[in-house]
């Protein structure tokens, strides 16, 4: 199998990299600030995107602008860019998509619970980034219902707030201990990691898949994390119970 991954140097795809050598995958590392002499450096508005999958049997997209860009950049990239990225591949013969959805932006604040909200956003200033990445959701359940005819799934991971547990942080720097963000819905980058590994050879039937994964303890309960664990045969190993009972 050879799998491409966009978004290949970031602080995912860093980590990821090195895992799929390790398991015996093949792959293509792209990224449009890369720094080293490995990979590609390519942006998904390229004009030549569709050629960037040909021999490639999978696509793990996690190229994404934060949400401090621009307005303009956000939805450049993060929907214009995903359509053109996911489009093309499921053209070139891949048959296997998985992208990186992300659980906070179903965040609903004013609910105790951690699950699914519509598609309008409060006026925080992540706002447009929080839509960008429900219509890449979109984008990515269309893409695999023209192309299931022709065997493609699309497997959607909505991963929490990935942080690392080694580091005792996240990767904008706040210590654990304090962070407020998303508590509750946290994932070791190392789970996430494990998880884009299972989901590209794991047994699903062609079409659109979509399950979260979060670590965390407090978040067995609000998602279905025992049934994303199920699906893609893994157990996300690192729980927070250290973090638990620690200020709001």
């Amino acid at each position: 199998m050879r799998v491409f991954v966009t978004g290949a140097a970031g602080n995912i795809g860093s980590r990821l990299c090195p895992v799929l050598a390790g398991t015996g995958i093949e792959y293509t590392a792209m990224d449009r600030v890369r720094q080293d002499s490995e990979g590609l450096r390519g942006d998904m508005l390229d004009s030549a995107v569709g050629a960037w999958f040909e021999g490639h049997d999978a696509l793990i997209h996690l190229a994404s602008v934060p949400g401090d860009a621009t307005e303009e950049e956000t939805f450049r990239s993060n929907v214009l860019g995903a359509w053109r990225v996911l489009s093309a591949a499921s053209r070139s013969g891949i048959r296997r998509i998985v992208l990186t959805s992300s659980a906070p932006v179903h965040l609903d604040q004013s609910r105790a619970g951690l699950g699914d909200t519509p598609l309008a956003t409060g006026t925080d200033d992540d706002r447009v980034y929080d839509v960008s990445k429900r219509l890449q959701e979109s984008l990515a359940e269309d893409v695999a219902q023209h192309g299931v005819a022709d065997g493609l799934t699309v497997l959607c991971l909505r991963l929490g707030h990935v942080v690392d547990p080694g580091a005792a942080a996240d990767f904008e720097g706040r210590g654990l201990a304090e962070l407020s963000y998303c508590r509750g819905g946290w994932v070791d980058v190392a789970d996430a990691t494990a998880a884009l590994v299972a989901a590209v050879s794991v047994d699903a039937r062609p079409g659109f898949h979509l399950h979260h994964v979060i670590g965390d303890s407090a978040a067995r309960a609000r998602y279905k994390v025992a049934e994303a664990e199920a699906f893609l045969g893994i157990t996300f190993q690192e729980r927070f119970d250290d973090y638990r009972g620690e200020s709001e």
